[in-house]
């Protein structure tokens, strides 16, 4: 056990194997914090909830594919399409404050109103405990998969990668959505 020099008994230090624990579960509550804040995103009903503009436009979010990877586009009615940026977004938080944005405007927003919508800290990528538990993890052959952010054709996605196996599971471009990404992590590799 690690004692300070002030505590009786001490100073004592820590074990390897309580610093190398430390190090794993640190790393291990990193990237569970991670996708648990896009998971709480993905989840939120509210987000697919029309939106009224002028009269005759209604903008609501809408579930869309990019090169197949599941995505959010705000669709409007009076426009008679997709008023987000081509491909969408991965998160439906972002497709909605993009349609609240025309939502305000009345169909017509001023461009440096939409500046600034689009992935957040919740996409951010790994910490550099992560990154270092997973280079260790790779060298000794652990199949434990984790879910990591990635950028595929522009957009924020989420992929599953081995460290045992030393490769990417799941489709090319990851996966939109952080939930199926955590079920596919979930489900093991092949060889655990």
């Amino acid at each position: 056990m690690c004692k300070a020099a002030h505590e009786a008994g001490g100073p004592q230090r820590c074990s390897g194997d309580a610093r190398a624990s430390f190090q794993r579960s640190t790393a291990d509550v990193s990237a569970l914090q991670r996708v648990e804040e896009a998971l709480r995103i993905e989840a939120d009903e509210t987000l697919f909830e029309p939106l009224t503009s002028t009269p005759g436009h209604t903008l609501q979010v809408l579930k869309t594919k990019w090169y197949g990877v599941r995505t959010f586009g705000a669709h409007c009615t009076g426009c008679d399409g997709f008023v987000t940026p081509q491909g969408g977004f991965t998160s439906p938080a972002d497709a909605r404050e993009w349609a609240q944005a025309y939502a305000e405007s009345g169909c017509q927003p001023n461009p440096a109103a939409l500046v600034g919508i689009g992935p957040k800290e919740a996409y951010s990528s790994m910490s550099l405990a992560e990154a270092d538990q997973m280079n260790k993890e790779r060298a000794a052959g652990v199949h434990k998969p984790r879910v990591i952010p990635r950028r595929y054709r522009g957009l924020q996605t989420w992929m599953v990668f081995c460290p045992g196996c030393d490769a990417s599971l799941g489709p090319e471009g990851g996966y939109g959505q952080a939930g199926a990404a955590l079920q596919h992590a979930n489900a093991g590799c092949s060889v655990s």
